[in-house]
């Protein structure tokens, strides 16, 4: 009976195991045919080291591995090339001194496995010099592969200080590459972000990024055909709605693609849950937000062209854009013109939505899990019983807990904005069908929460007690709710002002219209 290939990275132990599998195999004929030096970028447990071991397993020519896929018939398998395979994924770095611990170490091992003496003394010319002695040995070129290169980075973000060492270190290690063409015969690179001041992009300018190439946009990931044809024995009692709406969404410009992870890990306990948002901590995202705020809300329907979208540095850390290369947003639609593409951006699944809103209140807040979890699950209680006072009352005791120096340091915190972000994260958090700033044709109602029998349509204020009936009058006024009115569920008007100086909820009144 086939096994299900939970936390297995090795291609070779993948096929040994009897494991289900999906055959990506085809990508790596496309891309050797195509060129010669390769960089991919996806988030995290994407299925990266997995296609990295196969394409090692390929050009070392294991086809007894192969059997009944793709490659098997379509790859010369009577060339055999050295490979160099270089992971930076299973440690954690911490210091400088660490990373250079590890690229010492990575070096002395390779040159033990392939038997070849190094005497320089700096590591990026120990680097170039184990490459061009392995391929003179050999009499043949290097296939070169590199998993997870920017992750030392990552580990460090957001201490900048020490982030720009990294980059530093990193910078120097990979500078050999790109005059080493003459020695390798294949190059490819995965991470999670593109570091423009990394020297991958700076310097090697023959690197084909295949991150938004459609032809390449399924090599990690499980397409729905995929899933279905691959996992058939294992779905026939699950909820495939269910599945879709919670591990379903991502999109790199060809299918909509499960999350391998979420998949896996849901064919084996059989229970939806945030299984991959919970094995990665993203608190460089939540620190990076509080230095440079956005409106929370315009994540459900933000713009960005594609130079923005692809690119990052250590300088200049990009919300969006870091979310979008960790998987924390993806492309839901795509405007092709004049120049480079523009791309709308959203939460790829429900599984992300839920869960990052609920991190990063906890991080706004400055409570831990369990204080801001309770009061999330009381908030949600609240609205599921329409008791609108409470609802008031549990959301300001979420905000008690915001730093007063958090104030004073953000300008974001004196608009409505910034309060519509914290009961929009809050609200996300619950996990009941909500969304913001949504579009009517005379306007934008600041947020709207779907009961199983009601709308609540909420307007958001920054003033003084009283002020609250401007807020319904508001919506009122514009009609925003005639959107949602003949739907067969009532709808409720959700007035809420802010305070500035108490910084607390002073204004709470709700209609039922319609």
């Amino acid at each position: 009976m086939k096994r299900l290939p939970i936390g297995i990275q090795d291609f070779e132990t993948l096929i040994n195991s009897n494991c289900y599998y999906v055959d990506k195999t085809p990508f790596i004929y496309d891309l050797v045919q195509k060129g010669k030096f390769f960089f991919l970028s996806r988030p995290r447990r994407f299925g990266k080291s997995l296609f990295v071991s196969t394409i090692k397993a390929a050009f070392e020519g294991k086809k007894h591995l192969f059997k009944g896929l793709f490659l098997e018939n379509h790859w010369n398998w009577k060339e055999i090339f050295p490979v160099i395979a270089i992971s930076f994924g299973d440690t954690i770095i911490q210091s400088s001194a660490q990373l250079n611990a590890l690229f010492e170490s990575l070096l002395q091992n390779l040159a033990r496995r392939f038997q070849v003496p190094l005497t320089e003394q700096l590591i990026s010319l120990r680097f170039k010099e184990l490459v061009e002695q392995i391929a003179e040995r050999a009499q043949k070129p290097v296939v070169l592969l590199i998993d997870e290169y920017d992750k030392p980075l990552l580990d460090v973000l957001p201490n900048l200080e020490l982030a720009y060492e990294i980059r530093n270190q990193l910078r120097n290690f990979y500078a050999p590459i790109k005059n080493l063409d003459p020695y390798l015969k294949f190059v490819f690179i995965t991470g999670v972000s593109q570091f423009t001041k990394v020297s991958l992009f700076s310097e090697l300018n023959n690197l084909r990024d295949i991150s938004l190439f459609p032809a390449f946009g399924n090599i990690c990931g499980y397409t729905q055909q995929e899933l279905e044809n691959t996992f058939k024995e294992l779905l026939k009692e699950v909820d495939m709605e269910q599945l879709r709406s919670w591990y379903k969404g991502y999109y790199y410009l060809a299918d909509r693609l499960y999350n391998p992870f979420d998949v896996l890990l849901f064919l084996e306990e059989r229970k939806f849950h945030a299984f991959w948002f919970e094995t990665g901590t993203p608190t460089f995202l939540a620190e990076t937000l509080k230095k440079h705020p956005i409106f929370i809300p315009e994540l459900e329907d933000i713009w960005y062209d594609h130079t923005s979208l692809v690119s990052v540095d250590v300088e200049h850390l990009e919300p969006v854009t870091l979310m979008f290369q960790t998987g924390y947003l993806t492309i839901k639609e795509v405007v092709e013109g004049y120049g480079m593409p523009s791309y709308k951006l959203s939460y790829p699944n429900k599984e992300v939505e839920y869960s990052l809103n609920r991190f990063l209140i906890k991080g706004w807040l400055d409570r831990d899990s369990y204080y801001t979890n309770r009061h999330i699950e009381f908030l949600k209680t609240a609205f599921l019983r329409k008791d609108f006072s409470k609802v008031c009352e549990v959301f300001n005791q979420l905000i008690a807990g915001i730093p007063h120096d958090w104030f004073r340091r953000n300008l974001l915190a004196q608009y409505e904005g910034y309060w519509a972000s914290v009961f929009y994260m809050a609200l996300k958090g619950t996990g009941l069908p909500s969304w913001g700033e949504d579009t009517t044709s005379t306007g934008q109602i600041d947020m709207v929460v779907e009961l199983k029998d009601a709308y609540v349509l909420l307007e958001f204020k920054i003033g003084k007690e009283g002020d609250e009936i401007q807020a319904i009058e508001q919506i009122k006024a514009r009609g925003y709710a005639g959107k949602y009115i003949n739907k067969g569920k009532a709808v409720i008007l959700l007035g809420l002002v802010f305070d500035r100086e108490s910084r607390s909820l002073v204004g709470c009144r709700w209609e039922v219209v319609g």
